[in-house]
């Protein structure tokens, strides 16, 4: 067995979720096999990645033969003690019920079983409708952020190099299986970049008012979102708009222009979405025109044709018998003009539709809803959540 090692600086501009542990007790992992299935398949290399105070270290475990298997796998087992979060990208489908099966037909328990694993592409992938790639694969997400390699095989592919290799073994089939391992490793790390999306989900977003503006010929409101902590440096200058800290809560960062890794564009229906540098931009159609608020309690009100509107009952005696009628669930409701914003949540208040059971709903728009923070910040995050 060889265990090749080589140490490496943090990748620009690194981004550390908080809510990790420590970065000496994180370990990336990635294995490469001989088959898809662990129980007429075998473990030819398992690589890692390590974090350290001020660099990381990659570790390739390389089988020279099948022997060699569970030398491998207990090699692993040492990098394994005192980690306490395992990082895949896929591994819980694939990587980790393949080493548990493997540990097991030696007699060994898997040293990862039961033990926290955060795997990427899981996360990546649940947000497939926001950033709708082409597939989910991991040179995919790479290829996203900007990461060429040079690596072009698939670890399907390079099965039958490594069969060969046992045959007739050369140092460019060897080179060729440990560069696509180390490739696969060198860049999980700069997939943490995806959590800076995840703060658009988790809300935590600061509403930048002076960004934010009713376009009113073009009946469309402008709101603005900051995202991404930030802290003094010698060149920068004190940010209000940095968001509370929450589910991932990421780590302050010197005050930068970008925080977003790439801008990503949505035209929902009527909707425009921009997410690029450190901002959220979303443009909203309003609706001018007349909607109706419909009241629940429809049995405590009656229905005046002649005003098409409903009052409740107490109003309603001031008008004659044939003036009136029981108020349905459908003619229970009173009629406003002006404009409307769309909403997706039913926690906001004074719901109105254009018609009965529309699925839109509308709160009337006024200029100072313009200036409640709270409100645009839950309007944002419900948006989101709708659509994505």
């Amino acid at each position: 067995m060889d265990i090749i090692r080589k140490a490496l600086p943090y990748p620009k501009d690194f981004f550390f979720p908080s809510f990790l542990p420590d970065k000496e007790e994180i370990l990336f992992f990635d294995i490469e096999t001989t088959g898809l299935s662990p129980k007429s398949a075998q473990i030819y290399s398992i690589g890692l990645l390590l974090f350290k105070a001020s660099e990381m270290e990659i570790v390739q475990l390389f089988a020279n033969s099948l022997s060699e298997e569970i030398e491998v796998l207990q090699e692993f087992q040492e990098y394994c003690k005192a980690k306490t979060q395992f990082i895949s990208f896929n591994g819980k489908a694939f990587d980790t019920p393949f080493l548990e099966k493997s540990y097991s037909q030696y007699g060994l328990k898997s040293p990862i079983t039961g033990l926290p694993q955060l795997d990427l592409f899981k996360m990546i992938q649940s947000r497939r409708k926001f950033y709708q790639l082409p597939s989910y694969k991991l040179k995919e997400c790479e290829r996203f952020l900007g990461i060429q390699r040079e690596d072009i095989y698939t670890g399907g592919e390079l099965i039958y190099v490594y069969l060969e290799y046992l045959e007739h073994p050369t140092e460019e089939a060897k080179s060729l299986l440990l560069q696509h391992n180390f490739e696969d490793l060198l860049y999980l790390p700069s997939l943490f970049s995806f959590f800076a999306y995840e703060e658009l989900f988790q809300g935590k977003g600061s509403y930048c008012r002076e960004k934010s503006e009713l376009l009113l010929e073009k009946n469309k409101l402008r709101l603005c979102f900051r995202f991404g902590q930030m802290t003094l440096n010698s060149e920068s200058e004190e940010c209000s708009c940095s968001p509370e800290a929450k589910d991932y809560p990421t780590k302050a960062v010197a005050a930068k222009s970008t925080f977003f890794p790439k801008t990503i564009s949505h035209s929902l229906e009527s909707f425009h979405l921009e997410v690029s540098g450190r901002e959220a931009v979303l443009e909203i159609p309003l609706f001018s025109g007349e909607a109706k608020y419909f009241f629940k309690n429809f049995k405590d009100y009656d229905y005046i044709p002649a005003k098409d509107m409903a009052l409740h009952r107490s109003l309603s005696e001031l008008y004659p018998k044939e003036e009136k009628q029981r108020a349905k669930a459908a003619t229970a409701y009173q009629k406003k003009t002006g404009l409307f914003l769309p909403v997706f949540s039913d926690s906001f208040p004074n719901l109105f539709q254009k018609e009965y059971k529309e699925k839109q709903n509308y709160i009337p728009f006024t200029p100072e809803l313009l200036e409640n923070s709270s409100l645009m910040e839950e309007y944002f995050l419900s948006f989101l959540l709708h659509f994505f």
